[in-house]
């Protein structure tokens, strides 16, 4: 139950509950609130919330606390309910249903416990004589608050808007970030009123949407959608360095074998340092229960864009650019990672790259795998079907060799400006990589030294121990094959 203390401190506690129940009864509260936060703007009230009046008050005096809400309004809506919205700033974070005597009575035990008047008419907060300060603790938590309660023609309505806060959690994260309910700023967590207006600041953290923040990063705009996960340019709020973020699509509880999975190969990837890789800096779960990266942010363009721009390039760039993927892949098997998902798309060419010395980056180890680690998710085969090598299509196989057979199909599209199994659906290529040999490479710049020729010819073998076995093994070839294409004499070899 909720009691009010003399120095007006309201806390949840019940007689003769012990201090370990009352922890567990609160971070409950706490896990529900986080649970029922849909994170949709436009989404319509949901199921009824079955609750009763009295945890019912500890949620939206305990909002503040438990997930930044500056404002929760409980009121009577249509259907013979009660709408609970919860709000931070502008953005509404969650609408449910609540039955109409559950919010009734959460409404007249606010009010008992307050002191306020329920059957005052309701009306706006400013001017409203009906308004109690009160200051709400929550653990070690506390948030101070304006509840106001009241009554429409309707029914009896209420609501709680956070003044301040001071967690624990947040004074431990010095990082933390608050921003403004007037203007939007993003700023320290040290500040209490905004610099720039002084409106007032509340936290911001776990907000992957522009404007928002994520730990000490800036939520600055979306660069895409991927199958599995969103992207986002975001910037150290302390010391201005751009990175980006990438926020996984699912969560702990739709999906935990997947949370655990992208977990497990974000440890290995902040591990992983090379100039061909893209650099892991930092990993997470959100308060929503989704996981997320943070990484350097690249400028440059993807292959796939080079390629569909001009089609095939010129043999020593299109083995030059497979040389650097071959290094990336060298330096991440050798960390035990499988990327399991290469492409022209997952390849980025950097702003300054040049024919003569490609500079590139490897990025998106969303579908990797962990050699020597086993797989939970058995049957599930991730990957892109124009780029998956035979083994990969035919069963959930975790080897290294994939990926080298994902640059063989990348090299031979660079060479021809075609795939070699363009089938016209997804299941077509599928058993393509199966059941079709590779046609040779072939270049539209002119005939290929044999070297060239017999190094994509191995790597696109159907079974993988008669392809190169290592990255290392098919590095050597592609720097054989690029001294053949310089040289001016190598025609001499043709029939």
């Amino acid at each position: 139950m909720l009691s009010v203390r003399e120095d007006g401190l309201v806390e949840s506690v019940r007689p003769d509950e012990a201090e370990g129940s009352r922890r567990r009864r609160v971070d409950a509260h706490a896990a529900t609130m986080r649970s029922i936060l849909p994170g949709d703007p436009a989404l319509e009230p949901a199921e009824r919330l079955e609750i009763s009046p009295a945890a019912l008050v500890e949620l939206m005096l305990g909002a503040a606390i438990w997930c930044d809400a500056d404002l929760v309004v409980l009121q009577p809506a249509d259907g013979g309910e009660h709408q609970l919205l919860v709000k931070r700033a502008a953005m509404t974070l969650a609408k449910l249903a609540v039955e109409r005597d559950t919010g009734d009575a959460a409404v007249a035990r606010l009010a008992l416990l307050t002191g306020l008047d329920p059957l005052v008419a309701s009306g706006s907060l400013e001017g409203h004589v009906n308004v109690a300060r009160q200051v709400v603790r929550a653990a070690e938590d506390r948030a101070e608050v304006l509840v106001t309660v009241g009554a429409s023609s309707e029914g009896l309505e209420a609501e709680v808007r956070t003044q301040s806060v001071s967690s624990t959690a947040a004074s431990q994260a010095s990082h933390a970030l608050k921003r403004c309910t007037q203007c939007g700023a993003v700023q320290s967590a040290a500040h209490r009123r905004c610099a720039l207006d002084g409106g007032m600041l509340v936290l911001a953290i776990d907000d992957p949407r522009p404007g928002g923040a994520i730990g000490a990063w800036r939520v600055l705009s979306k660069l895409g959608v991927g199958a599995s996960g969103t992207v986002f340019a975001v910037e150290h709020a302390l010391i201005g360095r751009a990175g980006a973020v990438k926020v996984l699509h699912v969560t702990v509880q739709e999906a935990p074998l997947a949370v655990r999975r992208f977990l497990v190969e974000a440890r290995a990837a902040c591990r992983l340092r090379h100039p061909n890789v893209v650099e892991v800096t930092d990993f997470g779960v959100l308060a929503s229960g989704q996981p997320y990266l943070v990484m350097e942010r690249l400028a440059g363009a993807q292959l796939a864009e080079r390629l569909d721009a001009e089609g095939a390039l010129q043999p020593k760039v299109a083995l030059s650019i497979a040389r650097e993927i071959a290094r990336a892949l060298e330096a991440a098997h050798a960390a035990g990672i499988v990327h399991n998902d290469l492409k022209p798309e997952n390849v980025v060419l950097l702003e300054g790259s040049t024919d003569e010395t490609p500079r590139l980056k490897v990025v998106d180890f969303g579908a990797s795998s962990l050699a020597g680690v086993p797989d939970e998710e058995k049957g599930v085969v991730y990957g892109t079907p124009a780029y998956m090598a035979p083994e990969r299509v035919q069963s959930d196989v975790v080897d290294p060799r994939s990926d080298l057979y994902a640059v063989g199909i990348m090299l031979h599209e660079m060479l021809g400006g075609v795939l070699p199994f363009p089938g016209p659906t997804p299941e077509a290529m599928l058993k393509a990589h199966i059941d079709t040999m590779a046609p040779p490479a072939q270049s539209p710049y002119g005939p290929l030294p044999p070297s060239v020729l017999r190094l994509v010819e191995r790597v696109l073998r159907k079974r993988a121990d008669t392809r190169h076995q290592t990255a290392t093994e098919l590095l050597a070839d592609l720097e054989r094959a690029i001294t053949d294409v310089g040289r001016s004499d190598w025609r001499r070899w043709l029939p």
